[in-house]
């Protein structure tokens, strides 16, 4: 469990890094289908997110 506690915590930062970096500017911002707004940084979030857990972890769905 300290493996996968260490990756999120990593994870968790990276995600800050990239909140910080779109602090203050025009985010994006668009709508999902579901009518919940989403930003570019929630897009690079997630974008960097699927690729470091497919990386650590390929045999994760």
């Amino acid at each position: 469990m300290e493996e996968y506690l260490e990756f999120a915590k990593d994870i968790a930062y990276q995600a800050g890094k990239i909140m910080i970096k779109y602090f203050n500017q025009n985010n994006g911002a668009s709508y999902k289908g579901d009518k919940t707004i989403v930003t570019i940084a929630d897009t690079e979030i997630n974008s960097y997110l699927i690729k470091k857990v497919k990386e650590k972890y390929p045999e994760h769905s």
